[in-house]
């Protein structure tokens, strides 16, 4: 677990060393798991910005994308009632990233973009010139859409009438325990 000297916060180095004894602890008995996946991507990625702080694009995968999914699954193991502590601990460790790296995010560099935005020609009309096509094209496009609105209305009514619950014939055992 050597960890390089570099410029990240000292508290978040304190919180990959959390995630990594964690990590080295848990990871027989847990590897299975399904939230083990998420925990896994979280420790790599985390070694990587204490490593790279001025990384802006695992920054914000991290602060996007996997924390969300981590917070869910390790919610979802407490909700199971399997292994609640470290579960409650996880989730203490993700809130507690997610707002170190908020504060790391601004400083972060992010690449710039070289692709190019399509430029759209702009066609400038007078005011009497065309305004008969638009408000014959928009009356068409209402006329469809209230044809289109009614005929679903339809349709919705003759599906409420169709489904009818069947009763269903009743065993020896239904008689027995009543239901």
């Amino acid at each position: 677990m050597a960890v390089s000297t570099t410029k990240a916060p000292p508290a978040l180095v304190n919180e990959y060393q959390i995630v990594h004894l964690i990590y080295y602890r848990s990871r027989n008995q847990h590897r299975i798991s399904t939230w083990w996946k998420y925990f896994s991507i979280l420790h790599r990625k985390l070694r990587w910005v204490v490593d790279n702080p001025e990384d802006g694009v695992t920054i914000r995968y991290l602060r996007k994308r996997l924390l969300p999914k981590c917070y869910w699954e390790f919610n979802s193991m407490v909700a199971l009632g399997q292994f609640i502590n470290l579960g409650i601990a996880l989730i203490g460790v993700v809130a507690k990233v997610d707002a170190l790296l908020a504060e790391l995010e601004p400083q972060a560099k992010f690449p710039k973009t070289t692709r190019k935005v399509p430029t759209v020609a702009r066609v400038d009309t007078v005011s009497g010139a065309g305004s008969a096509d638009s408000t014959v094209d928009m009356s068409a496009i209402a006329a469809i859409t209230d044809t289109f609105a009614t005929t679903k209305a339809k349709s919705s009514k003759k599906d409420k009438k169709d489904k009818k619950k069947k009763k269903k014939a009743k065993s020896a055992i239904d008689d027995i325990f009543g239901s």
